[in-house]
């Protein structure tokens, strides 16, 4: 949940609606700043925050994965199969972590997937299960020191909220200081528009930072999906 430290409820109050081209689709985007809110639909953010601490999940720091997709696998009547029902003889480690987000006196409880953890510690999680159990090593509840390089990371974040886990899920990130500072910018702007009572639409400048897959007071754009 997206909460304040001290009150475990998320705030918000939507500002105005706009198009932003994500992926090169246009998408109707609700700006929040999320003060103490509650979503109950699942909601598409993109926000700013500082990757601070892991937060220890169920199934510690990978998933068994299929080998022809990242979906987890289970035994079914016998054999592997993922969810998507791809059948294979082994399972592949794949990053799933649970890492708390800051952005002043706020958090959030982000989950980053596979493939944004390898961009970002330069490892497969099967390379560094290898390895650990070369060493004689194979807890998936003890993490890596590798998996450091994620901590104190501030990043433009893209995320969906999961009102059922609470959580947001990670769909891409963006590391470079002139994105950051283009997001905080459109939130400072949309509290002077709302205090103005005026709507005006970015420029395509500003909605080109959003073209690639990138998601208190942690504050957040926000589109329904």
């Amino acid at each position: 949940m997206v909460a304040g430290v001290e009150d475990q409820r998320v705030v918000v109050g939507i500002e105005h609606l706009l198009h932003m081209n994500i992926d090169d689709k246009a998408q109707e985007t609700k700006f929040l700043e999320l003060v103490v809110f509650s979503l109950l639909t699942e909601t598409t953010c993109v926000t700013v925050a500082t990757l601070n601490k892991f937060e220890a999940g169920q199934a510690g720091w990978y998933y068994d994965g299929c080998g022809v997709c990242t979906k987890s696998v289970s035994l079914k009547k016998g054999n592997l199969k993922c969810y998507a029902n791809h059948i294979t003889t082994e399972t592949v480690p794949r990053y799933k972590l649970e890492i708390m987000g800051i952005d002043g006196k706020f958090k959030a409880r982000f989950i980053f997937w596979d493939n944004d953890c390898v961009k970002l510690i330069g490892k497969s999680a099967l390379q560094i299960n290898t390895e650990l159990i070369e060493e004689g090593e194979d807890n998936p509840w003890e993490f890596p020191y590798e998996l450091d390089a994620l901590l104190k990371k501030e990043l433009a974040i893209r995320a969906v909220f999961q009102p059922k886990f609470g959580r947001l899920s990670v769909i891409g990130f963006k590391d470079d200081e002139e994105t950051r500072k283009k997001i905080r910018d459109n939130f400072k702007s949309e509290e002077v528009a709302s205090k103005l009572g005026v709507s005006e639409p970015s420029s395509q400048e500003d909605l080109r930072i959003f073209s690639e897959p990138f998601e208190g007071k942690l504050r957040s754009k926000c589109s329904g999906i």
